[in-house]
């Protein structure tokens, strides 16, 4: 029996490509014959136009079997609205600020730990799915390690940003490699002092980002997908959290649960506060953290 699933999933130059590499890695992880999924990529300036057509879709709840939502920038009430055209509805959230209704609403966020979290205590009404051994990744076997420090922070964060965090660095460990990704490269590394300890690479594709990561000791990041690849290949988050920002729950989920450690804030004037601590290179931070070990939520809500 074809099973049909629509997925409208952020993207675009700004909000980057973490949401659709989710979604990707989703549906690689599940194996499901007879699988048709029709994906739509939203941003603030098509927002409009795609509900709009979404409205005039006349749907027939039966043969639409799941809606699929990596979006921040869909409201409540647009969720609730679509929730009625299908099945089921399955919400993949960092953020769960929402205030969701409906017995065919589930969410899947493993940011926050399940239950022990007070984040989800407001969504009593939905069906949840918490915690990161409902991740579609899986841990890498460890690898050597031959840089200390890698640095993405997203397109979003200021360039004086990246020359605080590599001025502490190179100050408190000034042996340590650090390695710099952004898209804004070229005018961070006309900024920083020569160091032989210090490389710059521009924007990379997932797989090569992947290299890094599973290279790296130390993943410094404001949050999002990539701090749970990083997770997945025993390359340890340390996280700079942005009150304003809807990786805030993400950066309060992953060292909540273990999975990383505080490493700063950015203050309401812009300002990055560091939070101090003595980083132990020779400890396994991984050692007793389970990822991805029941990723059996898109099988049960497509074979209902």
């Amino acid at each position: 029996m074809l099973k049909k699933v629509l997925a409208i999933i952020d993207f675009s130059e700004k909000i980057g490509n973490g949401h659709k590499n989710r979604v990707n890695s989703i549906f690689k992880k599940i194996k499901i014959e007879q699988l048709e999924v029709q994906k739509i990529l939203l941003d603030y300036t098509n927002k409009e136009i795609v509900i709009n057509n979404l409205k005039e879709t006349h749907f027939q709840k039966e043969s639409s079997q799941l809606l699929l939502i990596d979006s921040f920038i869909l409201s409540d009430e647009e969720i609730i609205f679509l929730s009625n055209f299908f099945k089921n509805v399955l919400v993949i959230d960092d953020w769960i600020g929402r205030k969701l209704i409906g017995d065919n609403i589930y969410i899947l966020d493993w940011t926050a730990m399940a239950d022990r979290s007070p984040i989800h205590l407001s969504q009593k009404n939905l069906k949840k799915f918490l915690g990161l051994e409902y991740c579609p990744i899986q841990r890498k076997q460890q690898s050597k390690k031959t840089n200390d420090f890698l640095i993405h922070l997203g397109s979003n964060i200021k360039i004086s940003i990246y020359l605080d965090i590599i001025e502490y660095i190179s100050r408190k460990y000034n042996d340590k490699k650090i390695t710099v990704i952004d898209k804004k490269i070229i005018k961070i590394k006309e900024m920083i002092p020569s160091s032989k300890n210090c490389k710059f690479l521009d924007y990379l594709t997932e797989n090569e980002f992947k290299k890094y990561l599973h290279s790296s000791r130390f993943f410094i990041s404001t949050g999002g997908w990539s701090c749970y690849q990083a997770i997945s290949f025993n390359c340890f988050p340390l996280l700079i959290s942005l009150n304003d920002s809807n990786t805030y729950f993400d950066c309060y989920g992953i060292v909540f649960g273990g999975y990383g450690k505080a490493f700063g804030f950015i203050n309401e004037f812009g300002k990055l506060n560091f939070i101090s601590q003595d980083l132990d290179f020779q400890n396994n931070y991984f050692s007793a953290n389970k990822i991805g070990e029941k990723f059996l939520l898109l099988n049960k809500l497509l074979d209902q």
